[in-house]
């Protein structure tokens, strides 16, 4: 008996099906392309259950005659080729015939359709690759493709799918890239009953660009124009200091058609080289038009990769044109006047509350009260509150100012509490004796610039430092470039980067707490419109991001409302921390896994820390120094840059000459 057989046509038609339809996206892709060649000036794409339930797709293009209604469902049937010559002059987004018949074999369809010089359509239903029914009826000029229960005859490829708000965003995702790249056809996509992407259809690049992906990102871009060997590009990029965390912003299109390519890719990258940060990439809508003799787009059965016969045509085209639009940008950041914010009641303020500007928040006063217990407590995390009362000072421990208890080798944070406070203070921070915390030693606090002035003398339960003390005997001295603490001992120089300190303790922070972060609730929600990747990375985890701290929620339209933040980020930093939060979710499928967390708290202790360049308090600065001293593991921030560097007094006076 014959081992080699022919296959049936059912299997054949699925296998062939299964390379072209893997998903509802891949089935709204190769629909609007045919609406696109059809001539349409207007498609309407609506979507249930993710696409899984029902796809509709209208458009208002030239339509199909009743007579070939049945041919277009046949495999490798095509009005776009008709000889091998054809093939090196593809203009169209849609030339290989297999559309239409890979849908029909994993799915039921209909179609209604009529071309203008006709009086009565034609309705044809399909399923599973054979025809059901065909019979004359009146519609409009154009078609109509209603697509349902899609893969009901390959539970295989059921089972692989993701949940419905998954591949609904991943249908969005197709409708706005092909929206973008035809700003002249007005596209509506309608998302389970609601109108979720609506184009006007009016030509320009950047009116399309605004409906799809917002105002915010239309604002921040540079237009390009430019031709050099035969290859025209125009679209837009996004100025320097708009950089995005991923390349989930990149938009290529050649010759109107969507496409992956790492010429064009690269080519972009390298005209931003030296003005952006390491770690950031550019945003881009590019439109590329070549000759189509130049490009194969038939390397792939999806034709989202082709092929150049000179790629350095296309790099140089592309580099120049972005290079150029960069060098019409000036480069600096637009100085924007914000209404003055209303002054929050201090009753309201949460007790976390300080900025990481290195500047103490100023609250209105509320009117004192007779009551003592209703006055108002407000704590910060950098400054402690001195109470005066009839008889005693108190004295109350900042928030993050905890004392520190050595257990079995090991740091742990305490919560201090109020301390009555004698007639005289002691500052840690300049002295090297160190006393148990039970009994409390009073001393004059010495005269130096840097020790915080207080009127009322107290003393201060000290915190108990680590043995190996890097700062031991040292004195804050000065700050240089508004960057480094500078520390002198006896024998040496000692300079902290602030920044990365900060950070540092921040991170370990996060790390060290086993309930939810802290937060602190915005006066206004912040509305903010990420990328389609971002969005449905957000809304599958959004548990994981309400334990950083942050409290959101799906607004709908692909929107995420923000109602609070963790207590270290400032309201400025809100939105592009989530928009790096979601970048890091996005690889994840179902679980976060450990290292996707950590990049999470990177980021959120390289936004919550003092930058360099930041104007810090001198209390702020002896306050760090404590922190350090407490912790001694912190020697690098979590990006591995060194925290602390030390000068050698020898060292110096070497460079000066004073010895050989």
């Amino acid at each position: 008996m014959s081992e080699i057989r022919v296959l049936d046509k059912q299997i054949a038609e699925l296998i062939a099906a299964g390379e072209v339809i893997d998903r509802p996206a891949s089935v709204v892709k190769e629909l609007i392309e045919n609406c696109i060649d059809a001539g349409a000036l207007h498609i309407t794409v609506e979507i249930k259950s993710g696409g899984i339930e029902l796809i509709r797709v209208t458009d208002d293009g030239k339509g199909i005659a009743f007579e070939d209604a049945e041919t277009a469902f046949l495999r490798h049937a095509t009005s776009k080729v008709r000889s091998k010559d054809d093939l090196n002059e593809i203009l169209t987004l849609g030339f290989r015939g297999e559309a239409l018949a890979s849908v029909c074999a994993v799915s039921k369809v209909s179609m209604i359709t009529r071309q203008a010089s006709s009086d009565f359509g034609c309705h044809l239903e399909i399923a599973g690759g054979e025809v059901i029914s065909k019979e004359e009826t009146g519609c409009p000029v154009g078609t109509t493709i209603i697509v349902k229960n899609l893969f009901y005859n390959t539970p295989a490829r059921m089972k692989f799918l993701k949940k419905d708000v998954s591949e609904a965003n991943a249908v969005a995702a197709v409708v706005e890239k092909i929206a973008v790249s035809n700003p002249q056809i007005a596209f509506k996509f309608i998302r389970d009953g609601r109108i979720d992407i609506q184009t006007v259809g009016d030509g320009k690049l950047i009116s399309a660009i605004h409906c799809v992906f917002g105002k915010a990102f239309a604002s921040s871009l540079l237009p390009v124009s430019f031709e050099k060997n035969g290859v025209k590009v125009e679209g837009f990029i996004s100025k320097a200091l708009s950089s995005k965390a991923k390349r989930s912003m990149q938009y290529f299109f050649l010759n109107g058609r969507t496409v992956k390519n790492v010429t064009m890719m690269v080519a972009l990258e390298e005209s931003y080289k030296g003005s952006i940060m390491v770690g950031k990439f550019p945003a881009c809508v590019l439109m590329v038009e070549v000759a189509p003799s130049v490009v194969d787009v038939n390397v792939h059965p999806t034709k989202t990769e082709v092929r150049f016969s000179d790629e350095r045509v296309i790099y140089d085209a592309v580099y120049f044109a972005c290079k150029n639009a960069l060098n019409e940008d000036s480069g600096e950041a637009d100085f924007v006047f914000k209404s003055e914010a209303p002054k929050t009641p201090a009753s309201l303020v949460k007790d976390e509350a300080f900025t990481t500007k290195g500047e103490q928040i100023v609250f209105e006063k509320p009117q004192q009260t007779e009551n003592p217990a209703l006055k108002p407590q407000i704590q910060n995390e950098f400054k402690p509150i001195f109470e005066k009362t009839q008889e005693e000072i108190i004295y109350t421990p900042p928030k993050a100012l905890m004392s520190v208890q050595l257990n079995d080798d090991s740091v742990k944070y305490v919560n201090a509490e109020k301390v009555p406070l004698s007639s005289k203070v002691k500052n840690p921070l300049f002295e090297e004796k160190v006393e148990p915390a039970v009994e409390v030693e009073t001393v004059e606090i010495p005269q130096n610039e840097f020790a915080p002035a207080i009127e009322e003398k107290a003393v201060v339960p000290e915190t108990v430092p680590a043995q190996d003390d890097r700062f031991a005997g040292a004195k804050i001295i000065g700050e240089l470039f508004k960057t480094y603490i500078l520390l002198e001992a006896e024998n040496a120089l000692y300079l902290v980067d602030k920044h990365a300190a900060h950070e540092r303790l921040i991170y370990n922070r996060l790390k060290a707490e086993n309930t939810e972060v802290q937060r602190q609730y915005l006066l206004e929600p912040v509305i903010t419109k990420p990328s389609r990747e971002e969005y449905d990375a957000l809304t599958m985890h959004i548990d994981v991001v309400n334990k950083l701290g942050f409290e959101i929620d799906d607004f709908g339209s692909g929107n995420i409302i923000i109602r609070s933040v963790p207590a270290y980020i400032s309201a400025e930093d809100t939105a592009p921390v989530l928009s790096e939060i979601a970048s890091n979710l996005i690889s994840c499928k179902k679980e976060v896994a450990p290292q996707v967390l950590d990049d999470m708290y990177h980021t959120i202790a390289c936004r919550s820390a003092i930058k360099a360049h930041d104007k810090s308090s001198a209390w702020e600065l002896s306050f760090l120094i404590d922190c350090l001293k407490a912790e001694t593991d912190v020697k690098y921030c979590p990006h591995g840059r060194p925290v602390t560097a030390k000068v050698s007094k020898t060292e110096i006076e070497k460079r000066f000459g004073r010895i050989q």
